[in-house]
C-alpha cells in the first residue's frame, strides 16, 4: 500500500498526443515481447479472446497498433508513418478466423450472456431499429449484408427503411414499429462473438494507409479484399460477393477524397455494431455523413465529438482539468475537436440535411 503521502489524490491530465504515442510504444513493445519468447507460459482457457495463443495476440496487437497509427494520421503524420512503416509487415489480422472475438455465455450468469438477448428478453421481444445511416447506404450499394443486417419492417410495404436520429415527435410518424427496419435476430442470441477487431477492418486500414501514400500497397487491392473478408464473415453468398465486387462499389473510383470516403463507409459497414470505433472514424474522416433531425439538443444539432469531464473532476481537481480543458478549441464542450479530430472542414453534411424526410435510396 502506498504512504499517505505518496498518493496523487489532483494528478495532472497528460495531453491527448502523449498518451497516443505511449499507447502506440507500448504496442509494438508487447507485440515484440511476445514474438521473441513464443515460449512463456500460455494462460490457456483462462485468455477469454484468444486461448491463450500468443500468435493471434501478436496479430491483434500489431493490428491495433496499425488503427491507432492511422488515427491519428490527420494530427501528426510523421507519427503515423513512423508505426505504419514499421508495422505493415508485421503479421496482421488478415483472414476472419484470426479476428479478435468475445464469445458470450448462456450460462447461470446472465451478465455473461449477450447484452442484446438479454435486452430481447426484458423488452419481451421488443425489436431494436436499424439506423438510417446503415440502411442506406446498404441499400445505394445494393449490398447483400441488408438482409443479414437488418430484418425489413413489418408492414410489408415499408421495407428496409431506417430510423433517423433527433427526431421531435411529428418527424418520429414515420418511423413507427410496424414501418421500420429492425435488427436481425442473428444479433440478440445468447451466444454470440461480440467482434472487438475483424479482419475487414485491418484490410480497410491498409487500403487507407495505401490511398494515403503511407505504404507500398495497393489501396485497391486492400480495398476489394476488405469487402470480400467482411461479406464472408457474414455469410453472404460466393456468387453475390463476385457480383458485387464487378459492380459500380466495388472497386475505387474518382478524386483521393472521394476514394478516401468510400473505404471509410465500407469500413462503417463492416464494424456494424461496433459503435464507439465508427464514432471515432465520423469524427476522424468525416464519413459517412449523417442526417440529424430537427431536435437540435444540447448541441444545436451537431453529433457530439467528445465526452465533457465529470463535475467531480471539477470539485475535486479543478486546476487540472481546467488545464485540460483549456487545450480544447472551445473548451469542456461536447462538440469541441479532440487532438487527432484535426481534419479541415468538418463536419460534412449530409446531402437531404434540412430536408423532410431525408430517404435518397
Amino acid at each position: 500500500l502506498l504512504d499517505v503521502s505518496e498518493v496523487i489524490s489532483q494528478p495532472v491530465y497528460d495531453t491527448q498526443e502523449s498518451i497516443y504515442t505511449d499507447m502506440l510504444k507500448e504496442l509494438k513493445e508487447a507485440a515484440a515481447q511476445l514474438t521473441a519468447e513464443p515460449g512463456l507460459s500460455s494462460f490457456g482457457s483462462a485468455d477469454i479472446l484468444f486461448n491463450g495463443n500468443a500468435e493471434r495476440w501478436v496479430r491483434f496487437a500489431n493490428s491495433l497498433r496499425l488503427r491507432l497509427a492511422i488515427r491519428v494520421r490527420y494530427a501528426n503524420e510523421t507519427l503515423a508513418r513512423e508505426h505504419i512503416t514499421d508495422v505493415i509487415g508485421k503479421p496482421l489480422i488478415e483472414a476472419n478466423n484470426q479476428a479478435a472475438t468475445l464469445r458470450t455465455i448462456d450460462g447461470a450468469d446472465i451478465n455473461n450472456r449477450n447484452p442484446l438477448y438479454n435486452s430481447y428478453l426484458n423488452s419481451n421481444g421488443y425489436p431494436l431499429w436499424v439506423g438510417l445511416t446503415v440502411t442506406q447506404n446498404l441499400l445505394q450499394r445494393n449490398d447483400p449484408r441488408l438482409e443479414k443486417f437488418a430484418d425489413p419492417a413489418t408492414d410489408g410495404v415499408s421495407g428496409y427503411k431506417g430510423r433517423p436520429m433527433c427526431l421531435f415527435a411529428d418527424e418520429k410518424l414515420p418511423y413507427g414499429e410496424s414501418t421500420t427496419a429492425f435488427l436481425d435476430y442473428s444479433f440478440r442470441t445468447p451466444v454470440y462473438d461480440i467482434q472487438v477487431m475483424n479482419a475487414a477492418e485491418v484490410a480497410f486500414l491498409r487500403a487507407e494507409a495505401a490511398l494515403a501514400g503511407l505504404t507500398n500497397e495497393d489501396a485497391e487491392a486492400m480495398y476489394r479484399k476488405g469487402i470480400e473478408l467482411s461479406m464472408t464473415q457474414y455469410n453472404v453468398a460466393a456468387g453475390a460477393i463476385t457480383a458485387y465486387l464487378g459492380d459500380e462499389f466495388g472497386s475505387l473510383s474518382g478524386a483521393e477524397e472521394e476514394q478516401l470516403r468510400e473505404i471509410i463507409i465500407q469500413k462503417y459497414l463492416a464494424n456494424f455494431w461496433l459503435g464507439a470505433e465508427s464514432w471515432a472514424e465520423y469524427r476522424r474522416t468525416g464519413y459517412p455523413e449523417i442526417w440529424t433531425g430537427s431536435d437540435l439538443g444540447s448541441t444545436n444539432g451537431r453529433i457530439p465529438r467528445r465526452g465533457t469531464y465529470p463535475q467531480t473532476e471539477y470539485s475535486l481537481n479543478e486546476k487540472n482539468v481546467r488545464a485540460a480543458a483549456a487545450r480544447l478549441q472551445g473548451g469542456d464542450l461536447m462538440t469541441s475537436r479532440i487532438w487527432w479530430d484535426s481534419k479541415p472542414g468538418l463536419p460534412y453534411l449530409h446531402p437531404k440535411q434540412g430536408q423532410f424526410p431525408p430517404e435518397i435510396y
